[in-house]
């Protein structure tokens, strides 16, 4: 915008106006000052009462040669926004340095007749953005923090609750090998030995989720390759994987990592539980900034099945993912089996 369309557009940026942190002072074509805002009075050391009516050249410093203000002038009273550094003089005869902004403004008829002049002190300026800074570097130290608490809670679980549930699952073992053979020490044995396992299971999944060394793409492909794997032979499945050889150099959230870990966890399940299936196909890839992996089966399909909590199993799934800005899609026929796919935007890789 070259200049300001009318007297009536500049009345309604009058609040906006006297409440700016920058300097605003409003001429007439004589460069007259009309009206300035409490920021300009902080600046020049002027009050409203002495200002109004006089000439802005009383802020002149006799540093700028007259080359310049005659191009000033000829800038705005052609229409244009002249913009630029002046050292003006404070009321008090310091020095000061000023990035000025200085906008026409036209009547009803389209003639100019007032200038508005938005001054930003350097010195303020500067200040503010030191401010800026080191509230940034304040974020930073409290995420680095942060993430040195979320190191620290990995390891004291892994170390502490790992070594425990360790000793728990050797004990019940032993149980089973050297109590007296009765039924019930046996059954007892084995529900302590089951229950130790699958708190492994759970604390090595909260480790592997809080742990911010694990905040990357290639560290979800690796860990849910080895949970598949792992899960789908003890269910006699063979699993195929779908993968790049090298994945993108992404960063993901802990909660991202933990919830699509959770929804492909979920279609696992939901495959070895209500597919009768053979063969399951694991897929993952990055394509236009999102992160998609796929969850296949040559099972049944959902035509045919009759138990409820896969299609409960599977809607779990689009919550979860919906609860990350993610989308879950499901593709079924009987007889063909079932496909699950996942989708969630990547966060573009941040240099070091």
């Amino acid at each position: 915008m070259n200049s300001l369309s009318s007297l009536e557009e500049l009345q309604l940026q009058q609040p906006a106006l006297e409440s700016s942190p920058d300097g605003v002072v409003i001429t007439n074509r004589s460069g007259n000052v009309i009206w300035n805002n409490a920021a300009f009075t902080r600046q020049t050391g002027y009050s409203a009462r002495e200002v109004v009516g006089r000439n802005l050249r009383i802020l002149k410093s006799g540093m700028h040669g007259p080359k310049l203000y005659a191009e000033l002038w000829s800038t705005i009273l052609v229409g244009k926004v002249w913009e630029g550094a002046l050292v003006n003089r404070h009321r008090n005869g310091s020095y000061y340095v000023q990035q000025q902004r200085i906008t026409p403004v036209r009547d009803t008829g389209g003639e100019i007749c007032q200038f508005l002049s938005v001054q930003t002190d350097v010195r303020s300026a500067n200040k503010r953005r030191e401010v800026a800074n080191r509230r940034c570097v304040r974020a930073l130290e409290w995420l680095r923090a942060v993430e040195r608490e979320r190191t620290r809670v990995a390891r004291d679980m892994h170390d502490e609750l790992g070594a425990n549930l360790t000793r728990i699952k050797l004990l019940s073992e032993r149980i089973e090998k050297e109590a007296a053979k009765t039924e019930k020490v046996m059954a007892h044995a084995r529900l302590i030995s089951q229950a130790s396992r699958e708190l492994a299971e759970s604390i090595d999944e909260i480790v592997w989720a809080v742990d911010p060394r694990r905040d990357r793409l290639e560290h979800l492909g690796s860990y849910l390759v080895a949970y598949a794997q792992e899960f789908l032979e003890c269910a006699e499945l063979r699993v195929r994987f779908d993968l790049p050889e090298v994945l993108p150099e992404l960063p993901l959230s802990a909660h991202v990592r933990h919830a699509v870990f959770l929804a492909v966890k979920e279609a696992l399940n939901n495959v070895v539980r209500h597919a009768h299936a053979s063969e399951v196909r694991l897929g993952l890839a990055v394509r236009n900034g999102m992160l998609e992996l796929r969850v296949s089966d040559n099972g049944c399909g959902l035509a045919c099945e009759r138990v409820p909590g896969r299609r409960s199993g599977l809607g779990n799934i689009q919550r979860r993912l919906a609860e990350i800005g993610g989308t879950c899609t499901i593709e079924s026929a009987a007889g063909s089996g079932t496909r699950v796919g996942i989708a969630v935007k990547c966060a573009p890789a941040v240099a070091e």
